[in-house]
């Protein structure tokens, strides 16, 4: 289970998130004009002002991402490495003791909350009456 600050650090970042998108999205409608862009001798004619502003975020975000994901899959490699490992030494911790304990008598009764009786209940039997 997380922490409280981790969850209270995830909660911030939630409403940061909603807040950033609730401003692009006011960007966006207020920004309906378009205009005609020319970039390394490509014209585009038309574009909307907002898609200047908004696109170049969105692949900034993307690449971001992307340049960090080799790390952070390595470091996910890695978590599951050791998962397993410990998996693997529980298994073999939990075989050492089974073996290290002596095997229980089949004769004996396991034990229960009252003694065994001494002799066995005498059995009834149902009589058919005409």
């Amino acid at each position: 289970m997380r922490s409280r600050t981790d969850r209270a650090i995830r909660l911030v970042s939630f409403f940061l998130g909603v807040v950033a998108g609730a401003a692009v999205f006011a960007f966006i409608y207020s920004n309906t004009g378009s205009q005609n862009l020319d970039w390394l001798g490509l014209r585009f004619n038309g574009v909307p002002v907002w898609s200047v502003g908004v696109v170049p975020l969105a692949i900034g975000l993307i690449l971001g991402y992307l340049y960090h994901f080799p790390a952070r899959w390595y470091h996910y490699k890695e978590h599951v490495h050791y998962k397993e490992q410990a998996a693997q030494l529980e298994f073999e911790n939990r075989q050492l003791r089974e073996r290290s304990q002596p095997a229980p008598a089949e004769t004996e009764a396991p034990p229960g909350p009252w003694p065994p009786p001494e002799e066995p209940l005498p059995k009834t039997t149902k009589t058919a009456t005409a």
